[in-house]
């Protein structure tokens, strides 16, 4: 397939409609009548992501944050991004974001995470004009302590750790998630009631509030969060006959004493 016939299946189950205004979602680099014949999947479009989707024969990777958020003023090479876009059009790499988009999807990355333990009958956290939105919250299949919880999430959605805040032997019935930085929505959370809050990047004065108004909150890693649903967009993908691969980058070095 071409890269514009790509572009038009993405808008039949993540259309970029549906992204919010301030995101950048779409085409990042390439050329929409190059071909696609093997798809890399990464979370980032890190130079290493880049250099492992081509030492593996993919013509084209699909991340899903943004590799171009901020106008840009030059394409300085010595510049980590104007790197990437210089690897990228020399081997013929097609860049394609799915970000919010791919969030708010009614398969994307929130809906994802949530069915992992929550009844089928959960909701969006927020809605927006296009009756998308943002999270996920409802009911757990089967309630448990917030510590069982803890145990079942860090091995469901392969995490290297995550921290809670409350009471780990504390019953949970109902939680809600927004996968990735969801600090601005714990107010939404405790509009619906429920017993925790899981998400990535909370700030340290939202975790003193959310404590004191009684709701147990999880934090988990960003990315590690978001990457949990890059399967079920392989899949997706592959229902068109291309070839996909997740492409597991290497991020900063990271060391995390306890």
């Amino acid at each position: 397939m071409k890269v514009a016939d790509l572009l038009r299946y993405i808008e039949t189950f993540a259309p970029m409609k549906i992204a919010e205004p301030w995101d950048n979602s779409g085409l990042m680099v390439g050329d929409r009548d190059w071909m696609v014949s093997k798809i890399g999947l990464a979370l980032d479009p890190s130079l290493d992501s880049v250099e492992k989707a081509i030492s593996r024969d993919c013509d084209c990777l699909v991340v899903h944050h943004p590799l171009i958020f901020s106008p840009l003023k030059a394409i300085d090479l010595s510049t980590p991004i104007a790197r990437i876009i210089e690897k990228a059009l020399a081997h013929k790499l097609t860049i394609i974001s799915m970000h919010t988009n791919w969030d708010k999807a009614d398969r994307g990355v929130n809906t994802q995470l949530a069915k992992t333990f929550l009844r089928e009958d959960f909701s969006a956290l927020i809605t927006d004009e296009n009756k998308v939105g943002l999270g996920a919250w409802g009911w757990l299949k089967t309630p448990c302590s917030l510590r069982e919880l803890m145990v079942f999430l860090k091995k469901e959605w392969n995490l290297t750790w995550i921290t809670a805040y409350g009471d780990v032997d504390r019953v949970i019935h109902k939680a809600a998630l927004c996968g990735g930085s969801g600090g601005d929505l714990w107010e939404n959370a405790l509009e619906k009631s429920v017993d925790v809050y899981i998400t990535a990047d909370m700030k340290y004065h939202q975790i003193l509030d959310i404590c004191a108004l009684g709701m147990a909150l999880c934090v988990v890693d960003h990315g590690e969060m978001e990457r949990y649903s890059l399967r079920a967009l392989k899949d997706i993908f592959e229902k068109q006959g291309v070839s996909v691969e997740i492409v597991r980058e290497n991020g900063p070095d990271r060391l995390q004493i306890e």
